[in-house]
C-alpha cells in the first residue's frame, strides 16, 4: 500500500466531511470526492503486479461475447415504445432537467420533495443525464439508458458462476437471465432498480474473489464497491451486512489478524465512498430511508399494520400473514405485484421455472456446506425476499426483490450443471438433453413475459400525448391536478412538443385564472368533480371524456 496516497485520500474525505457538516457547498466537492476514491484505490493497487489475460480471437471467445450480449439483444427485441411505467419517465425527467452544477451533489433527487414520493442519491441521475447527452432523450432512449447496467449484470453473473462452478454453468446462467420473465419485465422499461442489481453483482463477485484468496487490495476495492451500493437504489442496501459476513467467514477460516486489518481497510474505502452522502443525510435530510419509511410493513407511513401496532397490537400476525401471502404469490396468480408493477397479475414463476428453481434449491442446499459462495447466494435470495416482500406493505411487491433475480438464475442453472457432470452418460446425450430443456425454459419465459406485459402496451398517457400533438397544437395546455403530477413530465419527452406552454397546478387555481380569450386545453384529473365547474367558465368550451382518469376541456 502506498501510504502517501492513502493519507491523501483520508485528507480529501475529511475536508469534504468538514464542509458538509458546516453546510458549505461548492461544485468542486464532487471532484474532491472522486479524487479521494481514486487516490484510495491507487494506494491499494500501486505495488500490485496486475496480469492482464492474453486475448486471442478464436471461436470460443466470439461465442462468449455473443452470450454476454444476449441479454441486451433480448431486451432490445422486447422493448415497446408504448409501454412505460411512469417511474422510469419521472426519473428520466429529473436526470434531464436538473442542473447538477447548481445542485448539492450529496443531496437527494428530486431537489423539490413535492415532485415525487421519495428521493434518491444523485449518481444514477447524473449518469443518465450523460447518456442523454450522447443519445437525445426520448421514450426509447429512457429504456436504452439502463442497458449498460444489463451488460454489467451479464458480465459479472458469468464471472461469479464461473468461480462457483464452471464456464458451461456460467453460460447457462447468463442465457437463463437473458430470457428471465421477471428480469425482462423490469429491464424493458427504463427503471433504476437494475443499477443497484448491477453494483451488487460486482460487489458479490469481488467478495467471492476475496473469500477465495484474501488480499489487502481486494479488501480495499470491496469497501469502495460496498459504498457505491448505497448510492443508487435501496435494494442493494444489504451490501454492508454481506461485507461483514464475508470478513467473518474469512476470519473463522484463517484465524489471522490480517483479516481484521483488511476489514478496517474496507471500512475506510466504504466511508470515503459513502461517507459524504451519509453525513449529509444525518446532518440535514436522511433521504436514504425515505422510501423504506413509507413502505415498511411494521413501521411505514403507508402501512395499515404500523398504525395498528402503534395502537398496541402484536406485529407477529401481520408478519405471518405477509409471509404466507408472499410465498403464495410465487406460484399463484392474482396475488403479487404492487405499485403499478403488476407483472400481468400472474404468479412470479411460470410452472417450468418454479420446478427448475425448486430442484436447483435442493441441489444448492446439498452443495452449500462445501461451497460458501452457494450459501451466500441462498442468503441473498432469502434476504431480498424477506426485506423486499415479507416486510414490505402488501400485496407482495416483486420489484422490491429484484436484486435476487440474477441470483435465482444461478440456482436454476445448477440442475443443468449437475446433469452435465454425469460421466456415465455420453457427452452427446448430456449436451443434447441440456440444450433441449434450456430452449424450452427460454421459450416459456419469453411467452410468460409477453403475457405479463401485453396489457401494459399502448399506454393511455402516451396516447394522450399523441392526441395533443396532432389534434390540439399551438395551444396553452394546463394540467389540472397537483404540482408535480406526472403528465407534464411525460409530455416533456414528446418528439413533437407542439404546444405553446404546459403548466400543472391545482384545479381551483386554474379556475381562478381562467382566460376564455386564448386557445386552451385543460386536462383535468378527478373529472367527475370538476367537469361542470370548468364548463361553466366558458359556454364555447367543450368537455371531452378521454378516459376514466382524464377529461379534456377545450375551445
Amino acid at each position: 500500500m502506498n501510504v502517501f496516497l492513502f493519507f491523501i485520500s483520508i485528507v480529501g474525505s475529511t475536508i469534504l466531511a468538514f464542509f458538509i457538516w458546516r453546510s458549505v457547498y461548492h461544485p468542486i466537492f464532487p471532484l474532491i470526492w472522486v479524487f479521494s476514491i481514486s487516490a484510495y484505490l491507487i494506494s491499494n493497487l500501486v505495488k500490485q503486479h496486475i496480469h492482464l489475460p492474453q486475448v486471442n480471437f478464436y471461436p470460443k471467445l466470439i461465442l462468449l461475447v455473443l452470450i454476454l450480449l444476449l441479454p441486451l439483444g433480448i431486451r432490445l427485441a422486447n422493448m415497446n415504445p408504448t409501454r412505460i411505467h411512469m417511474d422510469d419517465v419521472i426519473t428520466a425527467y429529473f436526470s434531464e432537467t436538473h442542473d447538477f452544477t447548481k445542485l448539492n451533489f450529496f443531496s437527494g433527487i428530486p431537489e423539490n420533495k413535492g415532485e415525487w414520493v421519495s428521493r434518491f442519491p444523485t449518481p444514477f441521475f447524473i449518469l443518465q443525464q450523460f447518456f442523454f447527452f450522447l443519445v437525445p432523450p426520448s421514450f426509447m432512449s429512457i429504456k436504452y439508458s439502463i442497458l449498460p447496467y444489463v451488460l454489467i449484470n451479464s458480465m459479472f453473473l458469468y464471472l461469479l458462476v464461473k468461480i462457483l462452478r464452471d464456464k458451461k454453468t456460467a453460460a447457462i446462467a447468463v442465457c437463463l437471465y437473458a430470457f428471465s420473465a421477471p428480469s425482462l419485465y423490469l429491464e424493458t422499461l427504463g427503471l433504476h432498480f437494475v443499477s443497484s442489481t448491477a453494483l451488487f453483482l460486482v460487489f458479490f463477485y469481488v467478495a467471492l474473489l476475496y473469500l477465495k484468496s484474501p488480499t489487502l487490495p481486494k479488501a480495499g476495492i470491496l469497501g469502495v464497491i460496498t459504498g457505491f451500493n448505497y448510492l443508487f437504489y435501496i435494494t442493494s442496501f444489504i451490501a454492508f451486512p454481506f461485507l461483514i459476513i464475508t470478513f467473518l467467514f474469512q476470519l473463522v477460516k484463517i484465524h489471522s489478524l490480517k483479516i481484521l486489518r483488511d476489514f478496517l481497510i474496507a471500512l475506510v474505502g466504504f466511508t470515503i465512498t459513502f461517507g459524504p452522502f451519509a453525513l449529509y443525510g444525518l446532518r440535514f435530510d436522511n433521504y436514504f430511508l425515505s422510501r423504506i419509511n413509507q413502505v415498511s410493513l411494521l413501521t411505514g407511513s403507508w402501512s395499515d399494520a404500523s398504525q395498528k401496532i402503534e395502537e398496541g397490537k402484536s406485529p407477529f400476525p401481520f408478519v405471518e400473514k405477509n409471509i404466507r401471502l408472499s410465498l403464495q404469490s410465487l406460484y399463484t396468480d392474482d396475488i403479487g405485484g404492487h405499485g403499478g408493477y403488476n407483472f400481468g397479475n400472474l404468479a412470479f414463476f411460470d410452472r417450468y421455472s418454479l420446478i427448475l428453481t425448486a430442484l436447483g434449491t435442493v441441489i444448492a442446499l446439498v452443495l452449500f456446506l462445501r461451497n460458501i459462495g452457494i450459501f451466500l447466494i441462498l442468503c441473498v435470495i432469502l434476504v431480498s425476499f424477506v426485506t423486499g416482500m415479507v416486510f414490505s406493505i402488501p400485496p407482495p411487491a416483486f420489484h422490491r426483490a429484484s436484486l435476487a433475480f440474477p441470483f435465482l438464475t444461478i440456482i436454476m442453472s445448477l440442475p443443468f450443471s449437475v446433469f452435465l457432470r454425469i460421466k456415465r452418460l455420453p457427452i452427446f446425450v448430456r449436451v443434447s438433453v441440456t440444450v433441449i430443456f434450456i430452449l424450452v425454459i427460454l421459450a416459456q419465459n419469453e411467452l410468460y413475459f409477453i403475457e405479463q406485459s401485453q396489457k401494459e402496451n399502448n399506454n393511455a398517457d402516451l396516447r394522450l400525448v399523441n392526441l395533443i400533438d396532432t389534434k390540439y397544437p399551438n395551444r396553452h395546455v394546463y394540467i389540472a391536478s397537483f404540482p408535480g403530477f406526472v403528465f407534464q413530465k411525460v409530455y416533456y419527452f414528446s418528439p413533437e412538443k407542439n404546444v405553446l406552454s404546459i403548466q400543472t397546478d391545482y384545479h381551483d387555481n386554474f379556475i381562478r385564472s381562467f382566460r376564455p380569450d386564448e386557445k386552451y386545453l385543460y386536462i383535468m384529473t378527478l373529472p367527475h368533480i370538476f367537469e361542470e365547474k370548468f364548463k361553466s367558465l366558458d359556454p364555447n368550451g367543450k368537455i371531452i371524456r378521454y378516459s376514466r382518469n382524464y377529461s379534456l376541456f377545450v375551445n
